[in-house]
């Protein structure tokens, strides 16, 4: 059994080199791998924010919280 936090799944959906390939190797030799609903939200506000970042060069949180009020998360669904 593994429990995994946000880092391993931001550098497997990044593809973070060599990271994710011990990330991959790790969990293929791991029967029951384990994660909570707060480690799921993480990852998703880091993927918002770093999608944020890459169309609309939004670095604060006041930019994002414009940029999501104006767009909602379409921006995010297309990446």
């Amino acid at each position: 059994m593994i429990y995994i936090d946000s880092n391993p799944i931001i550098y497997l959906l990044h593809d973070v080199q060599p990271k994710s390939n011990i990330v991959i190797d790790v969990l293929s030799n791991s029967e029951q791998v384990y994660t909570n609903l707060r480690t799921i939200e993480e990852v998703s506000y880091i993927l918002v924010r770093v999608s944020a970042a890459k169309i609309y060069g939004a670095r604060s949180v006041y930019k994002l919280r414009e940029i999501l009020s104006r767009y909602g998360l379409k921006f995010v669904e297309k990446n």
